[in-house]
């Protein structure tokens, strides 16, 4: 991972591409790490509100570096690379 200067933790890229914030990065992590994480766990692990997790999400999405694959429940992330 590529990262240009973190002045006060705020934004970081990927691969030279778009800049991320460190929580949509974190997000990313924590997706890698449990591809059956719950957005409700999301939220306690990062300790921020659901609203936060749902707009890092969709910034993901939209960036086609994520997509949800099954249903909401038994459902799981898949992350592309």
């Amino acid at each position: 991972m590529e990262s240009d200067d973190i002045k006060g933790g705020q934004k970081i890229s990927v691969g030279g591409q778009k800049k991320w914030s460190e929580t949509t990065l974190k997000i990313l992590e924590l997706i890698k790490q449990n591809p059956k994480i719950s957005r409700k766990e999301l939220c306690e692990e990062l300790k921020i509100n659901p609203s936060a997790v749902q707009k890092h999400i969709e910034k993901l999405k939209e960036a086609k570096m994520i997509e949800r694959m099954g249903g909401a429940k038994g459902g799981e992330w898949r992350v592309n690379k």
